[in-house]
């Protein structure tokens, strides 16, 4: 079972904010801000090997929305096929809950 491995540093989001603008059904412009979460781009960049390696399939419009397609370890946790690979930050609970159990 290939293993990956990542500091948990990056098993985290930061917060971002961007302005939009977005036309109303009126055809009015509307302009705002929008603030949300982003992961860390060196979850981004394992993430993207993952996929690109065939071990996951991403799906970026749901969060925690990624499948796991062959097996494989991440920091110690065993993923199997059919899973839910989550986000940086689940992932990050899920490895001290898993630490905390001596998994």
């Amino acid at each position: 079972m290939k293993k990956f491995r990542l500091a948990s540093k990056y098993l985290c989001d930061t917060q971002i904010t961007q302005t939009i603008t977005f036309r109303l059904p009126d055809n009015e412009l509307q302009s705002g801000t929008m603030t949300g979460p982003q992961e860390n781009s060196q979850f981004t960049a394992l993430r993207d090997r993952l996929e690109h390696e065939d071990y996951i399939v991403t799906d970026r419009n749901l969060w925690n929305g990624d499948r796991v397609l062959k097996p494989f370890q991440f920091n110690g946790l065993s993923f199997n096929r059919g899973e839910t690979f989550p986000c940086a930050s689940a992932l990050k609970i899920r490895l001290s809950v898993a630490k905390q159990l001596k998994f």
